[in-house]
């Protein structure tokens, strides 16, 4: 068995998967680790499945650090910051609030937007290449409103977006109620929205494997169910009872674990963990299910 790769990738999600397939494109040796049984068992087997470049904008806005010191305390806050974390947030946090400013914002949304484009030409091309089936369907998707001053504060967004590429336009109630029926049953919840006709959705899971299928018929290495003890100078990896080595490593790991960094490289790693949640729930009629995504930041 071959030990000696260009590159290891660490972790067998979207992001692990579809870098080893560029690089396997690219004429390198990839081996890819996960201590999951199979490809995508991770962060990315539940995902929303949202391939939305409208969500390009950086949390870090102007207004936001006063805004989350007035949610300390409130369970259902939109960003929930529990005290006991405050420690650990000090370099992050500061990190952030620098952030929280126009200029910055403007430059971070700019940045932002042009990656989620680039990420999209990219998805299109390879899956027409592959003819990959992960339930894809560019079908846009609605940002709902409960009120108008809601859709105003969002119209300064949406304008930074489509400054940057990202098609955009505003709907009334009934024009949401037009691209998407099911909104009947929201009992008048809403009062307007903003369409993004170029946004989409698919099974992250079901692409993520099916993409690790081609990548292992070409020649990739997959140790699944394979934990990582050590990785020593970015080189040396000791994974279950074995010792590989590789001129690079990749982390998609999501978060990286402390023990695969050196004390420097975790200094310089500026990331900080978020939790997320998702439900799957059974419904009876059809006609109940929204067919394209729909985003309510008030909810």
């Amino acid at each position: 068995m071959q030990k000696s790769f260009d590159v290891a990738i660490i972790g067998s999600g979207v992001i692990g998967v579809t870098t080893a397939y560029y690089l396997n494109e690219a004429g390198l040796s990839v081996v890819v680790f996960d201590r999951n049984k199979e490809a995508a068992s991770g962060i990315s087997h539940a995902n929303g499945g949202l391939l939305t470049p409208s969500m390009a904008e950086p949390w870090a806005a102007p207004g936001l650090p006063a805004q989350i010191l007035s949610w300390i305390g409130k369970e259902n806050a939109p960003f929930l910051l529990r005290s006991h974390a405050l420690p650990g947030l000090l370099r992050w946090g500061t990190a952030f609030i620098r952030n929280c400013n126009e200029k910055r914002w403007r430059k971070n949304i700019q940045d932002m937007s042009e990656l989620a484009l680039q990420s999209q030409k990219h998805l299109q091309a390879l899956v027409k290449k592959e003819n990959l089936e992960f339930s894809h369907r560019r079908s846009g998707s609605i940002q709902l409103f409960q009120n108008k001053a809601q859709m105003v504060k969002a119209a300064n967004t949406a304008k930074a977006l489509q400054a940057s590429g990202i098609s955009c336009r505003r709907l009334d109630k009934a024009a949401c109620l037009s691209i998407e029926p099911a909104l009947e049953q929201s009992k008048g919840a809403f009062s307007g929205g903003l369409f993004y006709p170029d946004d989409g959705v698919g099974d992250c899971r079901v692409f993520t494997q099916n993409l690790a299928k081609i990548c292992a018929e070409r020649g990739v290495t997959f140790h699944q169910e394979t934990e990582i003890r050590e990785l020593r100078n970015g080189t040396e990896i000791q994974a279950g009872t074995g010792v590989f080595d590789a001129i690079n490593t990749v982390l998609a790991t999501g978060f990286p674990p402390k023990y695969l960094l050196n004390r420097e490289q975790n200094k310089k790693l500026l990331t900080y963990p978020v939790k997320g949640y998702t439900a799957t729930v059974q419904v009876e009629n059809i006609n109940q299910i929204p067919k394209i995504p729909l985003v309510d930041n008030s909810r």
